[in-house]
């Protein structure tokens, strides 16, 4: 778990540190904004691989909390949005306040956020658990990143539906579009399907 904890870590400093605005200045300036982004990314995977390889070396380990069944329920029900999230951010312009952006102004970090957070519900091995508490983190530092960036700041527009409630914002779900929840629904099939295959546990297994 010494490893595993120290691969995590990395992994987690690797995107919150080159992410803060002064420290991702200097490097854009000293290396260039391309060389920047190949740096970071070739960063980005190494420290995966290290997790990945401390994973599966560590262990089964003990477990901290046994799921209890209602934990697949709640993430089969939150996949979904996740995924959908997710789809909009990488489909809309996020310098345009349409579509999923007048719901929220950080989707792929939420989407990442609730990914991490339903897959908790249901796992309890400590390595496991230690994975999507790192990705949890991750997820949530990038979360506060982009609501200071985006506009409007803070947690007003981060915060789903916030703005449409107070009404600054106007709820416009045809910006989203069918198709993109289509394609949602797609992924999130497929993922349900794959994942016995893929990763081992069966998401329906005494749900259906």
């Amino acid at each position: 778990m010494l490893m595993l904890s120290a691969a995590l870590l990395f992994l987690v400093a690797s995107h919150v540190v080159p992410s803060q605005a002064a420290v991702r200045g200097r490097l854009v300036a000293r290396l260039g904004r391309g060389t920047f982004l190949a740096a970071y990314s070739l960063v980005s995977v190494a420290a995966l691989a290290l997790v990945i390889a401390a994973y599966r070396s560590a262990g089964t380990g003990t477990w901290l909390w046994y799921p209890v069944l209602e934990g697949r329920y709640a993430a089969l029900a939150a996949m979904p949005v996740a995924i959908l999230l997710l789809v909009c951010r990488l489909t809309q312009d996020p310098s345009r306040m349409a579509g999923i952006y007048r719901i929220t102004t950080t989707p792929g970090s939420l989407g990442v956020l609730l990914w991490s957070l339903v897959h908790l519900l249901n796992v309890g091995e400590t390595r496991t658990v230690a994975v999507f508490v790192g990705m949890a983190a991750i997820a949530a530092a990038s979360l506060l990143r982009n609501a200071m960036l985006a506009r409007p700041r803070g947690a007003a527009g981060a915060v789903p539906f916030a703005r449409i409630l107070s009404g600054s914002e106007r709820f416009a779900p045809a910006e989203i579009g069918v198709w993109r929840l289509l394609l949602a629904a797609a992924v999130t099939a497929s993922l349900v399907h794959l994942h016995p295959l893929v990763i081992g546990p069966d998401p329906l297994a005494g749900v259906l």
